[in-house]
């Protein structure tokens, strides 16, 4: 028996009546897929697979897709596949051809018919012999920012576009929120605002556009009235092939385990609301600032560190203001000219008023 799938009218409604509308429409539906159907993309190891794990562990009812390159490879989600068959479903992705997203997208239609959350979790920071983290500009190359551009921003954008109609019509159904949710993993060094160090030009730049790129799609599905919400998480250092290289210089006490960073993210998702759209969250719940905002308006979500440092934003959003009081003061008499040009239009009507008017409206431009 197929899903009741709601209109795109359904999603007009007030939040109250949505919800009523959802909970007569899922009571009356076959509850196949009570408990949700999440995807994990990049589901493989690390992360990714406690997420699938975790998932699974915890709510006895969902199902759950997990994603990666190559499954016949992935033996952590082999194991899990043998312990949750009926739940477990594993699809090839591979976030660099879109035709493997569009095909992931089909089998979950197909199978389901909805999707109620998307983890991103696919990400790269070195490959050996073909990427390192750069730490000065002269090791920046073309090769290594395109492929981090591409495997950290490109494709999950990509994701979301082909996964969209599927999360519209799953919605919260059949879990405990009210929305969809995406979920990106970016990471803290994405920051603009809380760049303090540089370097790791690729890495950090391409999480920087993750991070831009959900707050576009964020603000479409507001727009929208999309019952989807998107966020941005940060898991913090974790024990993985990712880290591995880079755990030397971790303070002690700050390196999680796979299982704790999850657990933590995945309250933070399961307690995402409405109000929470656009927002990028650490692992332990507190909001980071994803841009520098504009100046006199945002400079708050920048730290201070010094007096120095504050003396200087403070210049900078008074320097802010007076151009701003300029520009109003340069409507005005803009505006005063115009009324000025209408009002002889209206008494004058020589031809020598008319080129007085010419004059003036050249004046005014």
């Amino acid at each position: 028996m197929k899903l009741w799938l709601p209109t795109s009218h359904a999603f007009m409604a007030t939040p109250s009546a949505f919800r009523s509308v959802r909970r007569a429409c899922f009571a009356s539906s076959s509850l196949k897929w009570e408990g949700g159907v999440s995807m994990v993309q990049g589901a493989s190891r690390g992360i990714g697979l406690e997420f699938a794990k975790q998932l699974l562990e915890k709510n006895d009812k969902g199902h759950v897709v997990a994603t990666c390159r190559n499954p016949d490879r992935a033996t952590g989600l082999v194991d899990l596949k043998d312990k949750f068959a009926e739940r477990l479903n594993i699809v090839p992705l591979d976030l660099t051809i879109e035709s493997t997203i569009e095909a992931s997208a089909k089998f979950i239609r197909e199978k389901y018919g909805s999707l109620n959350l998307l983890i991103n979790a696919s990400g790269i920071l070195s490959i050996p012999n073909v990427l390192q983290p750069e730490t000065t500009l002269s090791k920046v190359e073309r090769s290594s920012l395109m492929l981090s551009y591409e495997v950290n921003a490109v494709g999950p954008i990509l994701a979301i576009k082909h996964m969209w109609p599927l999360l519209k019509a799953g919605g919260g159904f059949g879990t405990e929120r009210d929305v969809a949710v995406v979920a990106n993993l970016s990471a803290r060094v994405g920051s603009i605002g809380d760049n303090h160090l540089g370097g790791w030009h690729s890495y950090r730049s391409s999480k920087t556009a993750l991070n831009q790129l959900t707050k576009n799609v964020s603000v479409e599905f507001t727009r929208r009235r999309d019952p989807i919400i998107c966020i941005l998480l940060h898991p913090g250092t974790v024990d993985t092939d990712l880290s591995k290289p880079f755990q030397r210089n971790v303070p002690e006490g700050k390196l999680f385990t796979k299982e704790f960073s999850v657990q933590k993210l995945l309250s933070i998702i399961n307690n995402a609301k409405s109000h929470d759209n656009g927002k990028f969250f650490a692992w332990d719940g507190q909001e980071i600032p994803c841009l520098v905002q504009q100046a006199g308006v945002g400079l708050r979500s920048l730290p201070v560190s010094n007096p120095t440092q504050e003396a200087v934003l403070h210049a900078t959003a008074a320097s802010f203001m007076l151009v701003r009081q300029k520009r109003k003061e340069r409507r005005k008499i803009t505006e005063k000219r115009v009324f000025m040009v209408l009002l002889l239009s209206k008494q004058l009507l020589s031809t020598n008023s008319c080129t007085l008017l010419m004059q003036l409206a050249v004046s005014v431009g």
